[in-house]
């Protein structure tokens, strides 16, 4: 969901305009367009929201009220983004951050997600959204501080790794601002099992 486009709107004289892409000096750059609604704000803030990744999180939960199943959705940003919550668009080419007009279709662009939204999307649409918890819960909750070697689950903050790169589990690093994931069901029943890993 985060490679999914955004949209944008900038507080500027008392409304908010949504954020353009036009031509300036011969080169991309951001300006301002017609106003948009939202809720009161200060001045400068932004706010993003991304209807292509809402249509997918409703179809996803349309399909899962017709036939049943379930859909984990794992990627990073905020459960409920306060308003104008800030501009998280950016860009990454060979590793390092990058300016997301310069060289179009030549670097990654990625926002954060905001779950709220795909849940309630998810919802919209017949599914049921089970609450959004953060990476190191939900791996606890799978068993990996359990399944550890001995010598590990002692160690203060429970850092493991996965090919090589570190893996923070554990109460002392689970509160970051950002959450990990959501899951996603339809409203039928699911398999026991399933439902006490996914569930507070």
């Amino acid at each position: 969901f985060d490679a999914l486009p955004v949209r944008q709107a900038v507080r500027a004289g008392g409304a908010w305009r949504e954020r353009v892409v036009g031509i300036e000096a011969g080169r991309l750059a951001f300006g301002l367009g017609g106003a948009v609604q939202g809720p009161e704000a200060e001045a400068g803030r932004v706010r993003e929201w991304s209807p292509a990744g809402e249509a997918a999180a409703a179809e996803i939960g349309r399909r899962l009220a017709a036939a049943g199943g379930a859909a984990l959705v794992i990627d990073y940003g905020a459960e409920a983004p306060e308003t104008g919550g800030g501009d998280t668009l950016q860009a990454l080419a060979g590793g390092a951050y990058a300016d997301p007009l310069a060289a179009p279709g030549e670097a990654d662009l990625t926002a954060h997600v905001d779950l709220a939204a795909l849940a309630r999307a998810a919802e919209g649409a017949g599914a049921r959204a089970w609450p959004v918890t953060t990476q190191g819960a939900f791996l606890e909750r799978l068993g990996i501080v359990a399944n550890a070697p001995i010598d590990a689950r002692d160690r203060p903050r429970r850092t493991f790794s996965v090919d090589g790169e570190p893996l923070p589990v554990g109460p002392a690093q689970r509160d970051d601002g950002c959450t990990d994931g959501s899951a996603v069901e339809s409203r039928r029943t699911i398999r026991p099992r399933i439902a006490r890993a996914l569930r507070h």
